[in-house]
């Protein structure tokens, strides 16, 4: 066993948290509680999804989460806001990004710490973006290099938890170059805009079987399934019901029909199957 400030003969427990809408950060939480494991150490892991106040954090937090357009989901921020404060609970935070990610990370700190956690480590790891492929040829280069990427080993992944496993953290406070600031408010700044946009025109054609699986992994419960298919307002985007759809019925208007499809970077993401 490897020796470290969280070795598993004290009895700690790390809980690695997350969300993931088409499958990359959940991937990467699966390596960091392989690795975490392989170091013999007490892991639970569960999407946010499952997980409730009432459940144990345990003694340390992994939590990861996606950026949407250079910042921290509005859902995430209400779900960490909602956590139950702690006393100076170690937590290492991970993102999965495929842009820039603005100050999304900083963000994500400021709100940790006031709920009463040291953060004690952050890393983003760069995964393909399901949001630009939907709108990408099957045989486009964007897919054609998706394809021929390694997702087996991932650097920064590793190097991660090494350092939750020492206890001696990485880079504590994430400092975004001035230029990935600067283009990243600007890009939320008219994200809003095109989030509504975008909302709206969620649709299925004809080839919905109404088998209902988009209304069960619908993280926001947007969607409602009786005799026709019914988007609310309600979406948070994270496009699992467009990459998931069996019968790859659900379009964002005409930019999407018989475009390329996302199912995490193994090919066998299952939002059922999730912890």
């Amino acid at each position: 066993m490897k020796e470290g400030i969280y070795s598993s003969g004290g009895g700690e427990m790390i809980q690695v948290l997350y969300f993931s809408g088409t499958g990359n950060t959940e991937y990467v939480s699966k390596i960091i509680e392989r690795n975490l494991q392989s170091a013999d150490l007490l892991v639970k892991r569960n999407s946010i999804e499952s997980f409730t106040n009432d459940m144990s954090i345990g003694d340390i937090l992994v939590f990861g989460f996606p950026i949407y357009a250079c910042d921290i989901p509005k859902f995430i921020k209400k779900f960490i806001i909602e956590m139950e404060p702690v006393n100076k609970l170690p937590v290492y935070l991970f993102a999965t990004k495929a842009f820039l990610s603005g100050n999304a990370l900083r963000v994500a700190e400021k709100l940790f710490k006031k709920k009463g956690y040291e953060v004690k480590g952050v890393v983003e790891v760069f995964m393909p973006g399901s949001d630009a492929l939907a709108f990408k040829d099957r045989d486009s280069s964007m897919v054609k290099s998706i394809s021929m990427m390694n997702f087996d080993e991932i650097e920064v992944v590793s190097d991660f938890t090494k350092a939750i496993i020492s206890g001696d953290g990485n880079n504590y406070s994430h400092k975004p170059k001035i230029g990935d600031y600067l283009l990243g408010d600007l890009i939320k700044g008219v994200y809003p805009l095109l989030e509504n946009m975008l909302q709206k025109k969620f649709k299925t054609d004809e080839r919905c079987i109404l088998c209902g699986r988009c209304q069960r992994i619908c993280p926001s419960a947007n969607i409602v399934v009786d005799h026709k298919v019914t988007f609310n307002n309600r979406c948070y985007l994270c496009m699992r019901c467009i990459h998931n759809c069996p019968a790859e019925a659900i379009q964002i208007g005409k930019s999407t029909i018989d475009k390329f499809r996302w199912h995490g970077p193994k090919g066998d993401f299952s939002p059922e199957n999730m912890d």
